[in-house]
């Protein structure tokens, strides 16, 4: 048996308003240049490669931590477990930092694959906004302290 095409429906294109047909549910502009317009308002904000705009959270987020007393390492190789591995009252953190975006519902939206540290740190750029998940940071060792002579 053949598949039925989906009906066409109206729908005004979220970015310049235009009415346009479309038998896709999830589509909402109407077209190329929309949709880039689009993915500019929602994204970063940051007009540069997505390697930098993450290079710029995690100096961010290390410039948070250092701040608030952690001694900060950020990995040199990008397939490391974590990005920044901090030190702070003896104990050892583990973070992933990811470039986040608040939506129009008030809800944060970031990239959930690959987390292998058991803390993410999350930067939203068009607000200067850092969030942590947990709100606490997990430590994953306690170095034990050495009294020197």
């Amino acid at each position: 048996m053949k598949r039925q095409p989906r009906p066409e429906r109206d729908v005004n294109c979220e970015v310049c308003g235009k009415l346009f047909k479309t038998n896709l549910s999830w589509q909402q502009t109407c077209g190329k240049y929309c949709r880039k317009e689009k993915h500019k308002s929602t994204g970063s904000g940051i007009n540069a490669s997505s390697g930098t705009v993450g290079a710029i959270a995690e100096l961010r987020v290390s410039a948070h931590l250092m701040a608030n007393g952690h001694e900060t390492y950020r990995a040199l190789s990008q397939a490391s477990s974590s990005d920044i591995i901090t030190l702070k009252d003896g104990m050892v953190f583990r973070f992933e930092i990811r470039s986040a975006v608040r939506l129009k519902s008030g809800g944060i939206s970031y990239p959930k694959y690959k987390i292998r540290a058991e803390n993410v740190a999350l930067f939203i750029h068009r607000e200067s906004a850092l969030l942590f998940i947990p709100e606490c940071p997990i430590p994953i060792l306690k170095i034990p302290q050495h009294s020197i002579p």
